[in-house]
């Protein structure tokens, strides 16, 4: 997986994850598992990553000798939109706003949109999806979501989801099928198989280089990971919640916190680094971690800037046959004949699977009735 987000993260959470086809999770833990009525599982999906990082591998395995366009990264979201209706998930697809930090990983952000946004927008809006936009970064917006029970799920690749709070990532993955596949972390699984929490998981990315923090040079993935299985994240987010109005006393907190992982980096106490080091234990001894230098980036995982707006229910609609057809001959070039091969192999199984799954899902209707897009008719017709 992609680095994004903490440094090094991914790998070290490998295990805690389990291995899911995209629409037999939304099967078993949705329609199956679903605390209440039965329905399809609200994915929110991290736009910006997906655009990127998903369209630009599938575009570099089939064109390995092309360069990456526009053009590409559009018929990629087609493809992938076509394999989200056909796995039944409902989605909302969140784009980074304004209130994006300035600088991230010491690099200027650039804040204007693509071009191309604009486009991929109304491509998600046409497969009935809902597009919003954050006010700051995506991630923290949809971890704030997923712990309001707004959606079930984050779909991303920027691992600062786990700081943030969220409680299910999914993670694309590999598959040889036409089928999305996904590996899931689940807050709960990982907490019950490494001791790592919320807490832990702020030490991490306090420690390591991410979008919002520099790291400590010299402290690596492994050495974060198990500095947080031995509790001290806990320690550090308690003593923020504790003494964040009260600097002096958050200080004393601070420094006490130093020396504790200090003098277990040099005696491994409590059996979770595996080996004593010296050097590491100097190397955080001179650093001062944490210190009230340090404050600001903890509250941007702790407080990053979110719209209470966006904590409410939103609902899907069914695909517009019409406006897609439009949409494809328009941006993709498509003929008629291509049209309706490219709608045959892709768009016709998603959109049986979402109506069927309007069942349970659409519009919450209780007469059992199968909703058919109103265009579907009138595209057959032309």
């Amino acid at each position: 997986p992609c680095d994004m987000g903490i440094e090094g993260l991914w790998p070290l959470l490998q295990s805690s994850a389990s291995a899911y086809q995209l629409k037999d999770f939304n099967i078993e833990h949705g329609f199956i598992k679903a605390p209440q009525a039965p329905r399809a599982l609200r994915i929110g999906v991290d736009a910006r990553l997906v655009l990127t990082f998903h369209a630009a591998d599938r575009g570099m395995q089939k064109r390995k000798r092309q360069l990456h366009t526009s053009d590409t990264t559009l018929t990629q979201l087609q493809q992938f939109l076509c394999q989200l209706s056909e796995a039944g998930v409902d989605c909302l697809f969140l784009f980074d706003g304004p209130g994006r930090p300035e600088y991230k990983r010491g690099k200027k952000v650039i804040h204007r949109e693509p071009d191309y946004y604009k486009h991929a927008k109304t491509l998600i809006e046409l497969f009935g999806y809902s597009s919003r936009t954050a006010t700051g970064d995506a991630e923290a917006e949809l971890a704030n979501l997923n712990k309001n029970g707004i959606i079930d799920s984050v779909l991303t690749k920027d691992s600062d989801v786990f700081p943030f709070g969220a409680e299910c990532i999914l993670l694309l993955s590999a598959s040889h099928s036409k089928a999305l596949s996904v590996d899931v972390y689940r807050s709960d699984a990982i907490q019950c198989s490494t001791g790592i929490s919320r807490g832990g998981f702020l030490l991490i990315a306090l420690l390591l280089p991410s979008d919002v923090s520099q790291g400590v040079n010299g402290i690596g993935s492994k050495t974060a990971f198990s500095l947080a299985q031995c509790g001290f994240g806990d320690e550090l987010l308690e003593a923020y919640n504790r003494f964040s109005t009260a600097p002096s006393l958050l200080s004393v907190a601070f420094q006490k916190l130093n020396n504790d992982m200090v003098l277990e980096l040099e005696s491994d106490s409590r059996g979770k680094l595996g080996s004593i080091s010296f050097t590491r234990a100097q190397i955080l001894r001179d650093a001062k971690f944490p210190s009230l230098g340090i404050l600001s980036d903890i509250e941007a995982f702790v407080m990053p800037p979110i719209n209470p707006s966006f904590v409410h229910q939103f609902a899907s609609t069914l695909p517009d046959i019409i406006g897609l057809t439009r949409f494809c001959r328009e941006q993709f070039g498509w003929n008629s004949e291509l049209t309706i091969k490219k709608f045959h192999t892709d768009l016709w199984p998603a959109v049986i699977t979402r109506m069927l799954c309007s069942v349970c899902t659409i519009n919450h209707l209780s007469d059992s009735q199968l909703l058919i897009p109103h265009s579907l008719s009138a595209w057959c017709r032309s």
